[in-house]
């Protein structure tokens, strides 16, 4: 279990987050929205130990983990980038790259961690690869290939607390629909805590997950009866596109 606890953080004398509590449960999955330059991805950043935080603190266990570092916090926290190329090593094959990431708490060299042949196969076809991609570098693979190899990679040693940034952004409807299967098969099968920003509507009005909000420096939560039961829709969570708008616009710009 994760705290935070009165978390406020700044920069440059201006608030982004401001007195922050909520508790991270064992196995829950957590939905966290906001618009752009909302501290969405701030807030991940300080759990995750890359940022600490200006005031307050964040426990594990009841212990006070705010002074460890994301090195540190890596025995127990996993992340997934939005960008594809931000999550591997692009000059490794993929056999290097999932290799290395079952050892990454252990001082082992890529040699010997190659040797676990048998896992490294099991690991790609048991989500959908075939295990002739294993030879293959990083940069050959389209990004939703990386994407997903990138999220193998991220469960190869099984966190307390898995970190989505928009793991979807940059992925073709396809490759993200692979991707949240493989994401919510793997969350249920072995109950780690999750917390998925996205800015999919579809995904807070369908996904069973706690719904986190932020808005002016502060979060809003709900869980998913309370959500159900309540007036809010997704849209005024997070809004959608409005094209008569544009379309309108666009018509009198042009006559």
């Amino acid at each position: 279990m994760i705290h935070l606890n009165h978390i406020t953080w700044q920069v440059n004398n201006q608030t982004i987050l401001q007195d922050i509590t909520t508790t991270i449960q064992p196995g829950s999955f957590t939905i966290l929205v906001g618009a752009n330059g909302t501290g969405k991805t701030s807030l991940l950043d300080i759990i995750a130990g890359k940022k600490r935080p200006t005031t307050g603190n964040i426990y594990r266990n009841d212990i006070d983990i705010t002074h460890y570092t994301e090195h540190n916090r890596a025995q127990f926290i996993s992340r997934l980038f939005q960008n594809p190329s931000d999550n591997t090593a692009t000059s490794l094959t993929v056999a290097e790259n999932i290799a290395m990431a079952n050892v990454k708490n252990n001082r082992i060299s890529l040699r010997d961690a190659l040797r676990d042949e048998s896992r490294i196969i099991e690991q790609v076809t048991a989500c959908g690869f075939s295990e002739s991609i294993l030879h293959r570098p990083v940069s050959h693979l389209s990004g939703g290939q990386r994407q997903r190899i990138a999220f193998i990679m991220a469960t190869a040693v099984q966190p307390d607390i898995l970190l989505l940034d928009e793991p979807t952004a940059a992925l073709d409807t396809h490759n993200a629909t692979q991707l949240l299967t493989q994401v919510l098969e793997y969350q249920r099968t072995h109950n780690v805590a999750t917390i998925m920003v996205t800015h999919d509507p579809q995904a807070v009005e369908h996904l069973d997950a706690n719904i986190w909000w932020l808005r002016n420096k502060q979060l809003s939560q709900w869980t998913r009866q309370e959500l159900d039961d309540s007036n809010i829709q997704s849209h005024d969570i997070i809004g959608s596109i409005n094209y008569s708008e544009i379309l309108q616009s666009v018509q009198n710009d042009l006559s």
